[in-house]
């Protein structure tokens, strides 16, 4: 859906995602709840 959406292919959103995998990472040990979210990213709906 991604490669459709955005026009890039598969192999570049893995590398995307790869960069980011220490800051994945790092907030899944933080454990946020949900509030978290809400007050970080409040443009999405959660």
């Amino acid at each position: 859906m991604l490669e459709k959406e955005f026009f890039i292919s598969t192999g570049r959103i893995a590398d995307i995602i790869a960069k980011q995998i220490p800051a994945l990472q790092a907030l899944r040990k933080q454990s946020p709840r949900r509030e978290w979210f809400k007050t970080n990213w409040r443009h999405l709906s959660w």
